[in-house]
């Protein structure tokens, strides 16, 4: 998860809308949390990888009720209704509060609208184990460019156009 998003970070940032899309639906459908960067795809109104990535993870649902078991999904919502159940209704608000800062904030500034929603995905979760804070790890991604010297340090926000706009 933590690589994939990194790497998804890199495509969007290198002008690759469509395999950060296409890898952000595969994320998503391994697990929900990285839905968050939906909100993002949006915010920062890059449509195509929208798309890609509602496309991907569309066809991956597909193929998963077609191998494994039509009802798998009922299934899911009936397992994530039991766990959420427990009630974590302050971290859901925080969640919340920032997906829309994420969506207001984030065609000003998509750096900070990312590591926002890396930051927002352990709240967002139905359940969190002590694994999943590692998830924060992602809001590197944008500094990662800058490791490898391969994109700037701001990311897509320093390029004169940002691409998908």
């Amino acid at each position: 998860m933590i690589a994939g998003a990194m790497v998804a970070w890199r495509c969007f940032a290198g002008g690759s809308e469509r395999a950060g899309g296409v890898l952000l639906g595969a994320l998503a459908s391994l697990k929900l949390t990285p839905t968050v960067f939906l909100i993002w795809l949006i915010a920062t109104r890059r449509w195509r990888a929208l798309g890609w990535s509602i496309a991907t993870g569309a066809a991956l649902a597909i193929v998963t009720m077609l191998a494994i078991s039509p009802d798998i999904f009922l299934r899911y919502v009936g397992v994530v209704a039991g766990v959420s159940g427990g009630g974590r209704p302050f971290a859901l608000l925080i969640a919340a509060a920032g997906g829309l800062a994420i969506l207001f904030g984030g065609r000003r500034s998509p750096t900070a609208a990312w590591i926002l929603a890396a930051v927002l995905i352990p709240f967002g979760s139905p359940v969190t184990a002590n694994h999943t804070w590692a998830l924060i790890l992602i809001a590197l991604a944008p500094a990662m460019g800058s490791l490898l010297r391969h994109v700037p340090a701001g990311g897509p926000e320093l390029s004169t156009t940002i691409r998908g706009a």
